[in-house]
């Protein structure tokens, strides 16, 4: 069972009146659509602050008291995914997640422990849109000086790339991602080529990063799933250790990080939630559908999985009605439409939202009768070159005419 999350927002960096007051859904799957500079990589990125800071909460690696410090969510804790700067006077974020309510409002930031007393943990991952650096680079020097979470990032992905043991096939046909791990060089494979990660096409830097870590977390929080739980009177202790290194002053920020991480490691994963900013750059339009599905695979595979996307991609908004229309569809006649799309990708419109950033607003792009995508919002664009060719094709007619 997925606990739907809600978030509510205005006055932040490009988002103005927001969601005006309201709490929007985020459920398993959550699209959000805009221009560029339209403020979905904004909401991503409080989506996945919020996520972290829950289950950081849970594990006592950050606490309350620090939290409602002044300034310390908007200037520490933003500062991670860049976006201190997009707070103002008018800004109110409220945020209720699974275990806690947060709201920022006035510049004062609240917490609330909901009267829940079981937690399950999540795996959390951001993967930035400037993602391709990474698969330009072989050499490990220059992730000192990336931005935080872009680091992270890196990172993850330096740890996937070890574990994996064969040849792992990426969603374009025929095209294969094998790591030497002896040299540490990424390798891609196709019928015809036999290239580095760092030399290949813009389109595979930009895939192989995404897709490589996404299935190695996925694949972490299975195998953790597969581990007894800590029992009740073990998890006191954990906490009261959490306590103990929390409280002590003595202990410098990398032997205190280092400490609650090793501590942290006890507790077991029950689900992933991935965010990926913009999974179509600088891929071909089926191999964006591709992706698509394999990252819904990736999410099907547990009941807690969430997924969060930005995109602007007419293609990846197309693929995913597909996917709708085919859960909707196939509830009915299974076995036929899993001949065109497998079940593992189809998605239950009751668990999909998607949202527009349009002139600083955020709503709802779903057809509330059909429980897809609203049709005008992915051929817009389409409808507007369309108007372009019409009026020149008028004006050469005329001319052949008149001339």
């Amino acid at each position: 069972m997925v606990n739907s999350c809600k978030i509510s927002i205005r006055e932040f960096g490009p988002i103005q009146k927001g969601t005006d007051g309201r709490f929007i859904d985020i459920p398993k799957y959550t699209f959000l659509v805009g221009a560029q500079g339209s403020g979905k990589s904004s909401l991503a990125k409080l989506i996945s602050e919020f996520s972290w800071l829950e289950k950081a909460l849970v594990r006592g690696e950050v606490r309350i008291t620090d939290l409602i410090r002044k300034n310390r969510f908007k200037n520490h804790y933003c500062a991670y995914h860049r976006i201190s700067s997009y707070f103002r006077t008018e800004t109110e974020i409220a945020y209720e997640g699974e275990y806690y309510r947060f709201l920022f409002r006035n510049d004062v930031f609240q917490v609330e422990k909901k009267d829940i007393e079981y937690f399950d943990l999540p795996k959390i991952l951001y993967i930035p849109a400037e993602r391709n650096v990474i698969g330009i680079m072989e050499k490990s020097g220059m992730a000192k000086f990336f931005p935080e979470s872009l680091r992270t990032f890196w990172e993850e992905y330096e740890e996937a790339c070890t574990q994996v043991k064969n040849d792992l096939i990426l969603p374009v046909d025929e095209v294969r991602f094998t790591y030497d791990r002896l040299n540490k060089i990424s390798w891609i494979n196709g019928p015809s080529f036999h290239t580095r990660l760092s030399e290949s096409a813009s389109g595979f830097q930009s895939l192989v990063p995404l897709f490589v870590v996404s299935n190695y977390l996925e694949e972490i929080v299975k195998k953790d799933l597969s581990r007894p739980d800590i029992e009740p009177a073990i998890r006191a202790k954990i906490q009261k250790a959490v306590d103990e290194i929390m409280k002590n002053p003595k202990l410098i920020d990398e032997v205190q990080k280092a400490a609650l991480e090793n501590l942290s490691s006890r507790f077991r994963y029950s689900h992933f939630i991935n965010i990926v900013e913009e999974p179509e750059l600088n891929l071909y339009p089926v191999s964006q559908r591709n992706l698509l599905q394999e990252l819904v695979r990736l999410t099907n595979e547990l009941p807690g999985n969430r997924l969060v996307v930005t995109t602007h991609s007419p293609y990846i908004l197309s693929a995913l009605n597909n996917l709708l229309y085919a859960g909707q569809v196939g509830s009915r006649q299974k076995n036929e439409v899993s001949k065109i799309i497998p079940t593992m990708y189809w998605l239950s419109s009751g668990q999909t939202m998607a949202y527009t950033m349009d002139n600083g607003c955020i709503e709802s792009i779903m057809n509330e009768d059909l429980q897809q995508i609203e049709a005008e919002r992915i051929d817009g664009i389409s409808v507007a070159l369309n108007e372009q060719y019409e009026q020149l094709l008028d004006i050469d007619v005329a001319h052949e005419n008149y001339g």
